[in-house]
């Protein structure tokens, strides 16, 4: 009678068991190592390479390139991956960019030009990712690690300054408590502008890594002009052209010069900054049939 009575009420043959409705945690999903592999190559295509080899010349380029797993896609017609490969040496997720060839500058008109591999290629997967470079923090346990945004400067200042080992976020909000830094000396670097994010997230780092602060030496050095465009440090460290970047200028400006460059394999001799103060001349390799001298 009492559920007669009180029809709100359910039976008891016919109660719903109770449903844990408890978040099940989820690993994040690793793509194929081969898949990584296959895009460190084809070079010429690639936009950010192109630039970076003006800046660094192509060999240095290279190094680094293979250093970070930086690959190649043909997105937007020629583009640049950036590999997320985590401390164990996983593959998280590949970030396609695209790049100006002549400014290093991200193309974000019409609309930005950027995507996931997986998402190119229809592969679905729980993506959960990673710090760019993280990968190098294993073989180099004693090494500070410097934490910047943009993955571009990450391979700028690495080459910079080796020193370090560099990391990037990839993006404003990105950065997190991770394993990977657990132990680890820590300086954040963030963008003009984002210092107080940054300051914010800090505080979720300090119970894992052994220390960690952030620099406010762009702040200190920035003028105003350069506060509101959101600087970075690699755009500091490039104030001062490298040498490939005032041959550049050169040879837009004079394009006589350009041919005369090209036509005797001329590669420029760099001061400590940077600053091409001579030039050096290809080595002749002789060999029997081929006389250093000839009549």
């Amino acid at each position: 009678m009492h559920f007669a009575d009180h029809p709100l009420v359910e039976s008891p043959s016919v109660m719903k068991p109770k449903v844990d409705t408890t978040p099940k945690a989820t690993l994040p999903s690793v793509m194929e190592t081969t898949l990584m592999e296959k895009s460190l190559t084809a070079y010429h295509l690639n936009p950010l390479f192109r630039w970076m080899s003006v800046v660094m010349g192509e060999s240095e380029a290279q190094r680094m390139f293979l250093l970070f797993k930086v690959g190649t896609s043909k997105a937007y017609g020629g583009s640049t991956v950036f590999w997320q490969v985590d401390h164990m040496g996983q593959v998280r997720a590949g970030k396609v960019m695209g790049y100006d060839p002549k400014t290093g500058h991200r193309i974000k008109e019409p609309k930005p030009q950027v995507a996931w591999v997986h998402s190119l290629m229809g592969i679905k997967m729980e993506l959960r990712q990673c710090f760019f470079g993280e990968h190098l923090l294993k073989a180099q346990s004693t090494k500070q690690v410097v934490i910047v945004e943009s993955e571009k400067s990450a391979l700028i200042c690495a080459w910079k300054m080796p020193q370090y080992i560099w990391l990037a976020t990839g993006g404003l909000y990105n950065l997190k408590p991770s394993e990977a830094l657990r132990g680890r000396d820590v300086i954040l670097i963030p963008d003009l502008g984002a210092e107080e994010s940054w300051r914010e997230k800090m505080e979720q780092l300090k119970p894992i890594c052994k220390s960690v602060t952030l620099s406010d030496s762009l702040t200190k050095i920035a003028t105003e002009d350069q506060k509101k465009a959101g600087l970075d440090i690699a755009d500091f460290l490039l104030t001062e052209p490298t040498a490939g970047m005032v041959i550049e200028d050169m040879k837009s400006r004079y394009p006589e010069l350009a041919d005369f460059i090209l036509a005797l394999q001329l590669t420029p001799i760099s001061t400590s900054e940077g600053i091409p103060d001579g030039w050096r001349m290809p080595v002749q390799k002789s060999d029997d049939s081929t006389p250093l001298i000839t009549n």
